[in-house]
């Protein structure tokens, strides 16, 4: 152990988002390496508080972005000598934008571990400031955002490392037997005669496309009562937070009695179910399908190919690092591509908003469809043996044992 202090600024390791989830497993991991490890939570207001040798620093509730002196406040008592933001850096944060002032007074090194989920970067992080150049260190979560950054920003190549992927409990997303599988065993009567089922699971805002899937799979499932499309997701999301109310859609273009579209929480939904929960839900489908318009990383993509589902994903940003070994093959007379680990659906580019400002993917909904009736055709049993690898492929690359020496031989280079 050195006598150095680390800050964490994220989502807080209590928290179930990928961000939260992301904090609590490298922090765990690395927090023997500083005499002091701080996590600042976003969403954290009571009194400072040790859980499991990590310290949590709490914002101030009337300051959500820690704009107001909290974060000067904060790092001008702890001094931390290193700082980590794992978040949004378009964020309207003026200390992301005013480092000297707010973050290294008192002598810290920033680093960024940091998603790009679109091209160009979002405006918010080059105007009026340059937010990246502000940082000794960037470490991009994928080699997609380390691409795009050097590509548009060169002059910090010195600064920009290998990505260090996104780490996964892979003792926790695994493959389950049905007569272990809680949410089956307490909802048989809701897969009675459903031979294909496909599991979605996202945050229900307009960054995923939900609307796309739900079309697609009315046109799919119309003339078939043996298929069920299962959303973990919360179907009334405030329209201020970014959502949309697929619950109507679904009532609209299904009916309100229809048993081919399934929320897992409804009538009320939170993300606070334990991973284990989220698991069963992975271990119900027969293929995971996320038509995104841009993932910064994609979290939901290893979980499911942890428990050996194929995937269907928007070919844009991470999805082929995630998918392919090779480049992806062709199926005859379709726009659909064929990876290693699932199949990548063709997209055009449409406008954004302005915050960004960066180019999002809309999914061909038609392709979509025929990427379901594939997988509704093959047999269970090749598909999988065809897939079988896929939780290889995330243990060898993605399990903490895996993540967790990348984050500590950074570190030591930097002199930790």
């Amino acid at each position: 152990m050195s006598d150095k202090k680390l800050m964490w600024i994220s989502d807080g390791i209590q928290v179930f988002s990928g961000y939260g989830i992301q904090s609590a497993g490298i922090l765990n991991g690395i927090k023997d390496i500083f005499s002091t490890t701080y996590e600042f939570s976003f969403q954290y207001f009571g009194q400072p508080i040790t859980l499991n040798g990590i310290t949590l620093v709490p914002n101030n509730p009337q300051d959500q972005w820690a704009n107001q002196g909290t974060m000067k406040d904060r790092v001008n008592i702890l001094k931390p000598d290193y700082i980590v933001t794992l978040m949004d850096l378009f964020r309207p944060c003026e200390w992301l934008k005013d480092q000297k002032n707010h973050l290294k007074q008192t002598g810290a090194k920033t680093i960024a571990y940091f998603p790009l989920d679109g091209q160009p970067l979002p405006w918010g992080s080059v105007y009026p400031t340059k937010v990246w150049e502000q940082f000794d260190y960037l470490v991009p979560m994928s080699y997609y955002g380390r691409e795009v950054l050097l590509r548009e920003l060169p002059e910090l190549k010195d600064k920009v490392t290998e990505p260090i992927w996104h780490g996964l409990d892979t003792n926790t997303f695994k493959p389950i037997l049905p007569k272990d599988n809680g949410f089956i065993q307490h909802s048989q009567d809701i897969f009675k005669g459903k031979k294909f089922v496909a599991i979605s699971v996202f945050r229900n805002i307009n960054r995923k496309n939900p609307q796309a899937l739900i079309y697609a799979w009315y046109k799919f499932a119309k003339d078939k009562d043996d298929v069920l499309l299962l959303l973990h997701t919360n179907p009334k999301e405030p329209v201020f937070s970014g959502g949309t109310n697929i619950a109507n859609l679904v009532h609209r273009l299904f009916g309100p009695n229809t048993n081919k579209v399934l929320f897992t929480g409804a009538p009320e939904f939170s993300f606070s179910q334990p991973p284990f929960f989220v698991n069963e839900i992975y271990n119900i489908g027969d293929i995971f399908v996320l038509p995104t318009s841009g993932e910064g990383f994609g979290i939901p993509i290893i979980e499911a190919m942890a428990t050996g589902l194929p995937v269907v994903v928007t070919d844009y940003t991470t999805s082929r690092e995630l998918l392919c070994d090779k480049e992806p093959e062709e199926l005859i007379d379709t726009d659909l591509k064929f990876a290693d680990r699932g199949c990548l659906l063709p997209f055009q580019f449409f406008p954004t908003n302005c915050l960004e400002l960066t180019q999002r993917a809309q999914v061909n909904y038609n392709a979509m469809v025929t990427a379901f009736d594939w997988y509704y055709k093959t047999k269970k049993d090749v598909l999988k043996e065809t897939y079988k690898k896929n939780r290889e492929f995330v243990v060898q690359n993605f399990d903490w044992q895996v993540i967790i020496p990348k984050w500590r031989e950074f570190f030591k280079k930097i002199g930790a």
